[in-house]
C-alpha cells in the first residue's frame, strides 16, 4: 500500500461509509485517550496540564505516531519487537478500484496501530486482527494497561491469508525459534 494512500478519516467518509465497529472506540474507552472528536488510544498515560514539558512531549509523540511509522508489519513479520507501548487511531484507506460520482478517490474507514518498542521505533499495521490482538492481550491475567507492565512484551506479527490474494495480519507474543525447536524435538 503506498504511503499517500493512508489518511486521517474525515466526518464525511465515516458517514458515507458506515464507522463500523471501530476497535479503536474500544481501546479509548479504557481511560487512556480521545481528543475533541478525535478518538485515538495511546497506552502512555496522559501526563498532568499543569506540567508543560510533559504535555508537550506527549503532543510530540501523538502527533509523530498519527504520521509515517519507521516500519510496517509486512517488513517485519516474524521478528521479535520489544512493545513497551502502541497507539491506535482511525485512519482511512483509498479504494483501489472505486470513484465518487465525480470521478474523485474513495477511501474507507480503518483503524491503524503503532507499536512502540524499547527504542522508541514504530510499527504500522492496519489490521483489525492485531487491533483485536493489542485488546485481548490487555486483558490477559499478567497483562493489563502497558503502564502497569514491568517490563516490555515481546511480540510479533504474523501474516495469515483469508482469501487467494488477500492477507491479513495478528498479534502474538514472541516465543524464541530455538526454544521452539527444542520443544518439537522433545
Amino acid at each position: 500500500m503506498a504511503e499517500s494512500q493512508i489518511r486521517p478519516a474525515s466526518d464525511e467518509e465515516t458517514f458515507r461509509f458506515g464507522s463500523g465497529r471501530s476497535h479503536v472506540d474500544d481501546l479509548a474507552r479504557t481511560d487512556w485517550t480521545t481528543a475533541g472528536g478525535l478518538t485515538f488510544a495511546y497506552s502512555k498515560p496522559r501526563p498532568a496540564d499543569t506540567d508543560e514539558a510533559a504535555c508537550e512531549q506527549y503532543a510530540g509523540d501523538v502527533l509523530r505516531y498519527m504520521g509515517k511509522a519507521d516500519h510496517r508489519a509486512s517488513e517485519v513479520i516474524g521478528e521479535k519487537i520489544d512493545m513497551v507501548h502502541f497507539f491506535a487511531h482511525r485512519a482511512s484507506v483509498r479504494i483501489e478500484e472505486a470513484s465518487d460520482e465525480y470521478g474523485g478517490a474513495m477511501y474507507r474507514p480503518v483503524d491503524r496501530l503503532v507499536i512502540i518498542d524499547t527504542d522508541d521505533a514504530t510499527y504500522e499495521c492496519v489490521s483489525e486482527g492485531v487491533v483485536q490482538s493489542i485488546l485481548v492481550l490487555c486483558q490477559l491475567p499478567g497483562s493489563g494497561h502497558p503502564s502497569a507492565w514491568k517490563k516490555p512484551r515481546a511480540v510479533t506479527f504474523k501474516q495469515i491469508p483469508v482469501r487467494n490474494t488477500f492477507r491479513t495480519f495478528k498479534l502474538e507474543l514472541w516465543t524464541d525459534p530455538e526454544k521452539r525447536k527444542g520443544k518439537k524435538a522433545g
